[in-house]
């Protein structure tokens, strides 16, 4: 499974510490607890994803292949990028 985006996870943590206490500071939800917490749920939900068909692809390349010239569509890298995520991104 791929690592865990730092900005996501830190995100996931404060959200989790927001819905358990309501309002905290960054020493609150950066801690262990939360961390830990979010960390579990987000990887178990990307494992139900998984499970269910579902794969995450870069939206980024899509708008720079839009904008190159022609040799290959976007609907064309869009099935690459997805067949390299289902072969484990080869």
């Amino acid at each position: 499974m791929t690592p865990l985006s730092p900005t996501a996870l830190e995100a996931a943590a404060k959200a989790t510490c927001e819905s358990m206490h309501g309002n905290c500071n960054n020493a609150e939800y950066i801690s262990d607890y939360y961390t830990q917490h979010a960390t579990a749920a987000i990887t178990a939900y990307l494992a139900q994803a998984g499970k269910e068909g579902w794969v995450m692809v870069p939206k980024d390349n899509l708008e720079f292949i839009a904008d190159m010239s022609g040799e290959r569509s976007i609907r064309q890298e869009a099935r690459s990028m997805l067949a390299a995520a289902q072969n484990g991104g080869k």
